[in-house]
């Protein structure tokens, strides 16, 4: 009798209206999906003094208002945990508000936040006073903050800006001549950046219009590392992340049910697939947001992954290079900060393609009928992770809600396969995918992220609907 209460009640649970998933999302539950942070319009740290764009974007239940706040003083203890402190409110500019889906805005690094964060202790700096040239160890951490600072504002490219630095820094880094005042900067600078690199954190109250409430919290990395990236001899130690990209969002649709894992790139699955898209930054004329379901196809989510052919005709602009020609490029590599591998690219017709990296642009020439690929062999590889949303937006019209749709859930893979809706009144759908890098081995490595979104209207032919009547 025991087992069969606890059956019974385990079938109630699963029989709900609509189940709470990760993946799903509910119009009744208010769900923030991510907030974007770029800096220049390309990366997700900044250094003091920087105006940060921040996108906030949100599903579900409609969001009332959103309050920001920031506490500059994240303190991270020796076994890895963080307490913040001093939270305050985020003054905010620009802003751009599309509540309930979205709210874009600016604000501004404080351009004193090293010499005020609690966030650098006193036995960091201490640490790191032996590796610094030996006039500047004595120096206190505020002038070791003043003098990240004006090295960050030099433009090595102008003389005079460049003097103006050594004329205020010069006796307290070199007694020699101004080469070697110079080599002390530079040095000093690679300790000092490392050390000067905290973790900032960005919470959001968010007010939805039936009165619930949910915070958010928002990590972000205030360094120099992006005003430093430039001069020579410290950019090819100083790291420095950029947001990935995802340039289209699509459906495969496979023939046959999935034996293994798909791979477009599978000589098994060659002649087996199509791929539909519903966003496509690069060509949008291409989209096609009416997917029709058939029987004997598997169905797989993707996002940009570099396993596409694209054909760009005279008169599209890739790479700001203008083709006089058609063109066809074979773009197999993964698009990172760290690394291209394998980017080929294949000419119908004499043209230049320039492809822009973390930070080189390469141009190159391709002759007619010919293919011209380069890797990158010198550098490791960032990882990707997918996360992965749907809202059934035909939620009144489907008769078995739990039927509607699933998607998998997803990871480091593009690709989530999706399982299309049991109830063929489910007819349009809501998708959303938010990708995140990561990478091993940097202090306060700031997250690059990503995000799009997408609508997908379903058809279904009638051998389908023939099996979901049964």
């Amino acid at each position: 009798m025991k087992t069969q209460a606890l059956l019974i009640a385990l079938f109630l649970l699963t029989c709900t209206p609509f189940s709470t998933r990760y993946d799903r999302i509910e119009p009744n539950k208010i769900r923030p999906l991510t907030v974007v942070f770029d800096v220049h319009g390309t990366y997700p740290e900044g250094a003091p003094g920087d105006t940060v764009r921040a996108r906030a974007y949100f599903a579900g239940d409609s969001a009332g208002s959103v309050s920001w706040t920031v506490s500059w003083d994240v303190i991270t203890s020796a076994f890895g945990t963080d307490t913040f402190l001093n939270v305050k409110p985020l003054a905010l500019f620009n802003l751009a508000s599309s509540l309930p889906d979205s709210q874009m805005f600016n604000f501004i690094i404080p351009d004193s936040v090293f010499f005020t964060t609690q966030a650098i202790s006193d036995q960091q700096i201490a640490l790191i006073r032996p590796l610094l040239p030996s006039p500047m160890r004595a120096l206190s951490r505020q002038d070791l903050a003043g003098f990240l600072h004006d090295f960050a504002s030099v433009s090595f490219g102008s003389p005079a800006s460049l003097n103006t630095f050594l004329s205020s820094w010069g006796s307290r880094l070199s007694t020699g001549d101004s080469g070697n005042v110079l080599d002390s900067a530079i040095a000093a600078a690679g300790v000092l950046i490392n050390a000067f690199s905290i973790k900032a954190y960005v919470f959001a109250q968010i007010l939805a219009k039936d009165g619930q409430r949910l915070t958010e919290k928002i990590d972000f990395v205030v360094r120099y590392n992006t005003r430093v990236a430039g001069i020579p001899m410290v950019s090819a130690v100083v790291p420095v992340n950029t947001n990935p990209r995802i340039r289209w969002l699509g459906v495969y649709a496979v023939k046959g049910g999935p034996s293994r894992a798909f791979s477009p790139f599978d000589s098994a699955f060659a002649g087996k697939w199509r791929l539909q898209y519903l966003y496509n930054e690069l060509f949008p004329d291409s989209v096609l947001d009416t997917l029709v379901v058939d029987t004997g196809y598997s169905y797989y989510m993707a996002a940009d992954s570099g396993m596409v052919s694209y054909t760009v005709h005279s008169g599209d602009t890739l790479g700001g290079v203008t083709l006089s020609h058609d063109t066809v490029v074979n773009d197999t590599s993964r698009d990172r900060y760290y690394t291209v591998k394998n980017r080929c690219i294949t000419a119908s017709a004499d043209t230049t393609v320039r492809f822009t990296l973390a930070s080189t642009t390469d141009s190159v020439r391709i002759k007619k009928d010919s293919t011209q690929c380069f890797t990158y062999d010198n550098y490791s590889m960032e990882t990707f992770y997918y996360d992965w949303f749907y809202e059934n937006l035909a939620l009144d019209s489907v008769k078995l809600p739990l039927d509607s749709l699933v998607v998998l859930a997803g990871g480091s893979d593009p690709m989530v396969r999706m399982l299309p809706s049991m109830d063929v009144h489910m007819t349009e759908a809501h998708f959303w995918v938010v990708v995140t890098d990561a990478f091993l081995g940097q202090f306060n490595r700031p997250v690059g992220m990503c995000f799009r979104e997408a609508f997908c209207h379903f058809k279904y032919s009638d051998a389908y609907r023939k099996t979901k009547s049964k």
